[in-house]
């Protein structure tokens, strides 16, 4: 148990490390794939996902995916905002889709 702790200590750190990077270079896809990396080890897919749809769409020139672009955006933030759900036919009613988090985490 102690192991995991240490292994979940350091995962929590290096998400600091890198957030605090893609804050000081917000336009460095390299800093998002390594956060976006840690933020699935960390067990927070969701946020890693949202992070990767962004990064693809403002660094990847392919013209199939820039004409996405505008859906992609959406799922991102409906992802990062927690209004997206997965069942057909439903709607956010939580607090969450009405507020955005301050940090990629």
């Amino acid at each position: 148990m102690q192991a995991r702790s240490a292994t979940s200590t350091r995962i929590d750190e290096a998400i600091d490390v890198l957030a605090e990077a893609r804050h000081d270079r917000p336009d460095d896809p390299l800093v998002a794939c390594y956060l976006a990396l840690a933020l699935t080890s960390a067990g927070k897919a969701v946020p890693a996902v949202a992070l990767l749809l962004e990064t693809a769409v403002n660094h990847i020139a392919d013209e199939p995916l820039q004409n996405g672009r505008w859906a992609l955006t959406n799922y991102a933030q409906a992802l990062r905002y927690g209004y997206w759900s997965p069942e057909p036919g439903t709607q956010a009613t939580s607090a969450a889709a009405s507020s955005a988090p301050s940090n990629d985490r």
